[in-house]
């Protein structure tokens, strides 16, 4: 039963330069996201509705999970990123300190009001 349903499963891409803009018209697409026709052909409507809807539901699922896991890499890299700059500040600062112990100079916090 698989088998029958994977062969007359039809997944496309719908390439397009233009969408519909909310007031009706079409515009030129800019960033546009991926768009898949999703299609089955089975002896009864109902069938092919039904798998269909499940295909879809799991397409956007993968979707979903994908999305998911970029944003945490994104949100690691963001991570690492700070905690580096935050080490790198902190090991400038202490160096700006060291050199002022060793020159007799005191460096002060200046408030501006």
């Amino acid at each position: 039963m698989i088998e029958e349903i994977r062969a007359g499963v039809q997944i496309e891409p719908v390439v397009t330069d233009w969408v519909r803009s909310r007031s009706g018209g079409k515009t030129k697409a800019r960033n546009e996201r991926a768009r898949l026709y999703v299609n089955y052909t089975a002896p009864n409507a109902r069938e092919a509705q039904n798998i269909c809807n499940e295909l879809t539901s799991m397409l956007l699922s993968e979707n979903q999970n994908s999305r998911e896991q970029v944003a945490q890499s994104t949100t690691d890299f963001i991570s690492r990123q700070l905690d580096e700059a935050k080490r790198n500040l902190d090991d400038q600062d202490s160096k700006l300190r060291s050199s002022s112990d060793s020159t007799g100079t005191v460096a002060r916090d200046e408030t501006i009001t």
